[in-house]
């Protein structure tokens, strides 16, 4: 299967200076080095598009570059949104997306809004509200930005460091965390 990560961003970046931004990313947190070889194999399947996301003629390019993508592979494309906006977005680019149809795929589209969704109950549920109203409640996926914080980053290292908890430490026994902080 092919996969090519689309990134939309406001920003007019060149491919090699977005690339480069990401190798940044990648290595500065990373135990191993990533060969130069499988970096450039990853990179030359980035494609990269400047947008408005409040501008639908943005959502209508994505969606003709996704067709010709799902030509191209004879498969429906696998589409993941993740908004790393402010909650003020979620509304006007989750309805963006329903209308251009980019979120009618019920099995193939996803969207992923970071906390906070809101700054108070009712601001949540009006986020809440227009999420549910563009795509199904099992496409919506809300997370927290802790993460990628580093309580969460040594706990992840943790299970993969001791071979008697990575076995067990996974979807199939774990239904969900909660981290406190006080």
């Amino acid at each position: 299967m092919s996969i090519t990560h689309a990134v939309i961003h406001t920003s007019d970046y060149s491919i090699d200076v977005l690339s480069e931004h990401f190798l940044e990313g990648v290595t500065r947190d990373s135990t191993n080095p990533v060969p130069r070889d499988r970096w450039q194999e990853f990179v030359g399947k980035i494609e990269y598009q400047q947008a408005d996301i409040l501008q639908d003629k943005s959502y209508e390019t994505l969606c003709k570059v996704l067709r010709k993508k799902e030509k191209q592979w004879q498969s429906t494309a696998e589409k993941i949104f993740y908004l790393a906006t402010p909650p003020s977005l979620f509304r006007p680019i989750a309805q963006a997306l329903a209308n251009s149809g980019l979120a009618s795929n019920r099995e193939h589209a996803r969207i992923v809004v970071e906390k906070p969704i809101g700054h108070d109950l009712a601001s949540f549920q009006e986020i809440n509200q227009a999420l549910c109203s563009a795509f199904q409640e099992d496409q919506v996926f809300r997370i927290d930005h802790y993460l990628g914080k580093e309580t969460v980053q040594n706990i992840l290292a943790f299970r993969f460091a001791n071979p008697m908890f990575e076995p067990i430490w996974n979807r199939r026994y774990i239904d969900h965390i909660a981290i406190t902080v006080a």
